[in-house]
């Protein structure tokens, strides 16, 4: 089995996405604007066996402020005899990166748990002490027909919108409550959708995004998105990603929602409603267009 781990302006990652189903997790340039974020080592692991392909993008972080912190009462010797060496661990990139295997992979779980055994050993070469991954929905949805028994942990659902449907099908499953709101969206409060570039309406799509965090009291982690971030993003992959906006009658922009699309997934990334207009669901129109969009787009899926 051939084995690499792979940096971000390498060409061989490139060459993987260009054989394998992926999502906007796996994009090199995604995952070093992650790095930058959180001040991180972008890497890929990459595992190779006739035709079977494993690909799994993370970050490298350091475990130093960690150490510190609950070191901070033992004395030099202790802390050089404890950790002679810097620790290190590994996280998923912000969303759902989860793991990449081709179909020829996929059928093979032999090759699955090697190759995964192998990721693991390439990790304690490396130092680091622990891993958290998390899986994508929709790429690894057959996950425990592949690995072994509890080598993952279910925790929590997501819901998708089969965008192959017919637009009927779409609707009527569809709640009645949110129904009867996209209707009174439109015809009582008179609220408009439309789609434009990031860039164009950047400022306007920060301010409704930190002013929804600071209402709902989110953690720091989502600050951390702020308007530099949404500028890099843009500028690195700004071919994945539309900007939907909800006017009111006055033109005034009421809700705002990054989108995001790769390999006929589309997903919801980042959205902020004002503070003024959070009785009218305005979002809740908002994802209604947008999967009107997405297939007509002829995309596969909805997340």
């Amino acid at each position: 089995m051939y084995c690499n781990i792979l940096e971000t302006n390498s060409s061989q990652w490139r060459e993987i996405l260009k054989v394998i189903k992926h999502d906007i997790y796996q994009l090199p340039e995604y995952v070093a604007l992650e790095a930058k974020r959180t001040n991180t080592i972008p890497q890929a692991f990459l595992a190779v066996e006739n035709d079977k392909i494993f690909f799994v993008s993370y970050l490298l972080r350091s475990c130093q402020n960690i150490i510190n912190k609950y070191t901070q009462f033992l004395s030099p010797e202790q802390r050089k005899s404890r950790f002679a060496t810097e620790a290190f661990d590994v996280i998923s990139p912000y969303g759902y990166p989860g793991i990449l295997l081709n179909e020829a992979a996929q059928r093979d779980s032999n090759f699955c748990n090697s190759a995964l055994e192998k990721f693991r050993n390439s990790l304690q070469e490396q130092k680091i002490c622990s891993g958290f991954f998390r899986l994508h929905p929709i790429l690894n949805e057959n996950w425990h027909q592949i690995f072994a028994p509890d080598t993952f942990l279910e925790n929590g659902t997501t819901v998708s919108i089969d965008l192959t449907s017919t637009k009927e099908e779409i609707w009527n499953h569809t709640k009645s409550s949110h129904r009867n709101k996209i209707n009174r969206s439109t015809k009582k409060f008179g609220l408009m959708a439309t789609i434009t570039k990031v860039s164009q309406e950047i400022d306007k799509f920060c301010q409704l995004y930190e002013e929804t965090m600071a209402r709902v009291i989110a953690n720091d982690i989502y600050y951390s998105f702020n308007k530099k971030y949404f500028q890099q993003m843009a500028a690195t992959i700004e071919d994945h990603l539309y900007l939907y906006l909800i006017k009111a009658p006055s033109e005034e922009i009421v809700s705002a929602g990054l989108y995001t699309e790769c390999g006929g997934i589309v997903q919801a990334a980042f959205g902020g409603i004002s503070n003024n207009f959070v009785k009218q669901s305005p979002s809740i129109l908002e994802i209604d267009t947008v999967r009107w969009w997405a297939k007509e787009q002829v995309f596969n899926i909805f997340i």
